[in-house]
């Protein structure tokens, strides 16, 4: 299965570090877009 879209939710600093750490890797691998939502 092929994700074509990623949504990372960004609440603070200290957790968007945290969640993009494994969100980017994550859309790389299926060469996905990655969507930054800060909430």
């Amino acid at each position: 299965m092929r994700f074509k879209t990623i949504v990372a939710i960004l609440q603070n600093e200290q957790d968007a570090e945290r969640v993009l750490d494994y969100a980017l890797p994550l859309a790389e691998r299926f060469e996905s877009h990655l969507v930054g939502i800060h909430a």
